[in-house]
């Protein structure tokens, strides 16, 4: 409960200062919210795929039981993907991108954190 107080009191803050942000502000704050939220379900599946015996992925392009190898490839070139929409779609467009990507990977992360998927990022 506390946690949630905190994160909630931040974002607050965030909110009361964002009145004099312009729409590149607001794209930079949301592409790295889809950062984050990428990178935690890359934990996520990494964790997925060190356990097969607990858990299975349920990505698609990855399939069941993704090697280690798989899960770093799949990810590093979803990252460097999202960061590229950041130099080549308009502004408009990037607001877009960048929400619904963020949230899709919210919902993602709190679906697999409720199915008990914790993060490995252990070498």
């Amino acid at each position: 409960m506390l946690s949630k107080l905190f994160i909630l009191s931040i974002l607050c803050t965030m909110l009361t200062s964002c009145s004099t942000w312009d729409r590149r502000d607001v794209n930079k704050a949301l592409w790295a919210a889809s950062t984050a939220t990428l990178i935690a379900d890359w934990g996520q599946t990494r964790y997925t795929a060190a356990n097969p015996d607990r858990y299975y992925e349920k990505n698609k392009i990855l399939g069941e039981q993704p090697s280690l190898d798989a899960v770093d490839r799949y990810f590093t070139g979803a990252v460097l993907l999202n960061t590229t929409m950041f130099f080549v779609l308009p502004e408009k467009w990037q607001t877009y991108w960048f929400a619904g990507l963020a949230g899709f990977e919210l919902f993602i992360v709190g679906r697999n954190h409720t199915r008990g998927i914790k993060f490995n990022f252990g070498m």
